[in-house]
C-alpha cells in the first residue's frame, strides 16, 4: 500500500514539472494555442466556400471542427515526442535511475502535460469556432461525451508519440516521427466525404481507427447517425494500451 502511495507521489511531482515546463516555455505554450487556431481559419475562410457548396445547406465550420481538433491533438503529439527525447539526451531518466522513484512516472508526467496543451487547444478552437458562427444541436451530455472522446484520442496520440520519442536518435528526429500524426484525420471523412474518394482509399478510409473516433465525435456534436461511442472508446484504449506497454519497455532497455 505504502508503495502505491510513493508511486502516486512520484506520478504527481512529474506531472508538476510537466505543467510547470509549459509554463516557462512560452514558445511551446503559444504554439500549442496558435497553430490550432490557424487551421481552423484556414480551412474556414480558404476552403470554407467550395466545401459549403459541396455539402449543400450544412455550414462546412460545422463540419470540419472535429476533424481540426483530432489534426491539431496529432500535431501536437509531436511535441511530446521531442520533449520525451531531449529529456532522454538530457540524462533524466539516469538521474530518476539513481532516485527511489517508480518507474512508470517519467511517461505518466509527459502524458500529463500533452493533455494539458490539448485542452488549451481544445478551449481555443472551440471558442473560436463558436465566435465564428459555429453551432451545435448537441445535448450536454452528448458533448461531454464528445470530450471524453478527445480526450482519449489525445491520450492514444501521445502514448505512440512516447514510443517515437524513446526510438528517436535526436530530439530533430522525434519531432519528425511524430509529424505523421497530424494528417491521420485526411484519411477519414473529417474534411471531405469519404464517398468521393478513389475506390481504394474509401475502403481504408473507411476502417480505419480515427475515422471511427471523427465519427463518434462529428456524430454526438451534429447530432448524425452510424457512429458507435463504444467504438471509438475501445480504440483509442487499444492504441493507448499497446503504446504505453512498447514505451515501458523502450524506458527498461533505455535504463540497461
Amino acid at each position: 500500500m505504502k508503495r502505491f502511495a510513493y508511486a502516486i507521489g512520484d506520478c504527481l511531482v512529474l506531472s508538476g514539472r510537466g505543467a510547470k515546463h509549459i509554463m516557462r516555455r512560452i514558445d511551446t505554450l503559444i504554439t500549442s494555442a496558435i497553430l490550432p487556431i490557424i487551421f481552423l481559419l484556414l480551412f474556414k475562410y480558404l476552403f470554407g466556400g467550395a466545401m459549403g457548396i459541396a455539402l449543400g445547406d450544412e455550414s462546412y465550420l460545422n463540419y470540419v471542427l472535429p476533424g481540426i481538433l483530432l489534426m491539431s491533438f496529432g500535431f501536437l503529439a509531436s511535441t511530446t515526442a521531442t520533449a520525451v527525447n531531449d529529456d532522454m539526451a538530457k540524462g533524466l531518466v539516469a538521474r530518476l535511475r539513481s532516485m527511489p522513484v517508480a518507474r512508470p512516472v517519467f511517461i505518466v508526467g509527459h502524458i500529463f502535460a500533452s493533455l494539458i496543451r490539448n485542452s488549451l487547444a481544445l478551449i481555443c478552437v472551440v471558442g473560436l469556432a463558436l465566435a465564428l458562427g459555429y453551432r451545435s444541436p448537441a445535448t450536454f451530455t452528448a458533448w461531454l461525451c464528445a470530450i471524453v472522446i478527445l480526450l482519449l484520442f489525445a491520450l492514444a496520440m501521445t502514448s505512440i508519440a512516447v514510443v517515437m520519442g524513446f526510438a528517436a536518435s535526436s530530439p530533430d528526429a522525434a519531432s519528425a516521427y511524430g509529424m505523421p500524426l497530424m494528417f491521420l484525420p485526411y484519411f477519414t471523412g473529417a474534411f471531405v466525404p469519404i464517398e468521393t474518394m478513389p475506390q481504394a482509399l474509401q475502403v481504408f478510409c473507411a476502417r480505419q481507427p480515427v475515422n471511427t473516433v471523427w465519427k463518434a465525435i462529428s456524430g454526438l456534436t451534429l447530432g448524425g447517425e452510424g457512429y458507435s461511442i463504444w467504438a471509438a472508446i475501445a480504440w483509442c484504449a487499444v492504441i493507448t494500451i499497446i503504446f504505453l506497454i512498447i514505451g515501458g519497455l523502450l524506458f527498461s532497455r533505455t535504463e540497461n
